[in-house]
């Protein structure tokens, strides 16, 4: 009985020891799962930093690479505006109204004297106009032969005129190729740029009777002044551009003795191409920029004036400043034009 109780014992000593040890290895399996699972967790931990660290860069770099495009694209535009900005420069440098430009500014004084012999020709003008004028009032003839006083004395007096405007525009040519250290003709050949002139403005004054005769009998009598007025704009327009065209081919082809015919071809040609306008384009182009300028400051000097005072006096001198200055900016630009025509004939038949 008491073997029986001991082994019961023994037995159950055994079973609780391998109770025992059942639970420390099962409690030993969760604290080595629990440590894997702590070594998971960092491992993912770690990786997921990493990731994040490696984004982080990934982001960094990104954002570094924009910078870099950015200026890398600030400076290609930059130097293609500076290369577009060079060619420009290139390009107006090389045009004729550039170099008619340079021309016109290196010596000043031809344009004083370009103003003088303007001036001459205006005051001769002037004075013949008048001394036949008071030569009209002096004569006292039946009205029947009125007629035939007036028509010659009529005729002198334009062919005097148009004598006076040939010697002021020769000495014109020549202040204008003094620019290119070359004169415009010598002068044997005064006679034939006299009939050349002549012969101009006798197919002008033809063309105004031709048109003035037209528009009277096929325009309505209350639109005919209008029609008139534009008529005579677009003749004298025409008749501007053809005439400076005609001196300098004629200067052209004196050596050619070929002065009078070739000249008025080679200058009816040139008007049918684009070069003969060009003049006349940049400077109502300029014209127009100017008077935009000027109307503004007109505009703001007048609010300024009444506003704070009305001063008419004041008004008054800036009204004449701005004619005079308008005045003198017109007359710079007929003189820039002759040395520009100067330049795109030179250009156009070298």
């Amino acid at each position: 009985m008491q073997k029986k109780e001991q082994s019961v014992k023994k037995v159950k000593k055994d079973l609780s020891e391998e109770k025992k040890d059942f639970y420390e290895d099962k409690k030993e399996a969760a604290l080595k799962k629990e440590e894997k699972k702590e070594e998971k967790t960092k491992e993912d931990n770690l990786k997921k930093e990493g990731k994040k660290e490696e984004k982080t860069k990934g982001d960094n770099l990104k954002e570094e690479y924009k910078i870099i495009s950015i200026k890398n694209k600030a400076v290609l535009n930059f130097k293609r505006f500076s290369t577009i900005l060079k060619e420009t420069s290139f390009y107006i440098k090389e045009t004729t109204f550039f170099n008619a430009f340079k021309l016109f500014i290196s010596t000043p004084k031809n344009i004083l004297l370009m103003f003088l012999v303007d001036f001459i020709f205006l005051a001769a003008i002037m004075l013949v106009n008048g001394a036949f004028n008071y030569m009209f009032t002096k004569i006292s003839v039946a009205s029947s032969l009125i007629l035939l006083i007036i028509i010659p004395v009529a005729v002198i007096n334009l062919m005097i005129l148009i004598l006076v405007y040939t010697f002021t525009k020769k000495k014109v040519l020549d202040i204008m190729f003094s620019y290119k250290n070359k004169i415009s003709f010598e002068t044997p050949h005064l006679k034939k740029f006299y009939l050349t002139n002549l012969i101009f403005y006798f197919i002008v004054f033809l063309i105004n009777v031709i048109l003035s005769s037209a528009l009277t009998y096929m325009i309505k009598p209350e639109y005919k002044k209008t029609a008139l007025i534009a008529g005579f704009v677009v003749v004298f327009i025409f008749a501007y551009l053809f005439i400076n065209l005609l001196h300098l081919f004629f200067c052209q082809n004196v050596k050619q003795n070929k002065e009078i015919t070739h000249s008025f071809i080679m200058a009816w040609n040139a008007m049918s191409k684009l070069y003969a306008y060009k003049p006349l384009i940049i400077s109502l182009i300029i014209f127009l920029i100017y008077s935009g300028i000027i109307s503004l400051i007109g505009v703001g000097a007048s609010f300024i004036i009444f506003k704070f005072g009305q001063n008419m006096k004041l008004m008054s001198i800036i009204s004449i400043s701005i004619f005079v200055l308008s005045g003198l900016v017109a007359y710079l630009m007929i003189i820039f034009n002759r040395i520009y025509y100067l330049e795109l004939v030179e250009k156009e038949y070298k």
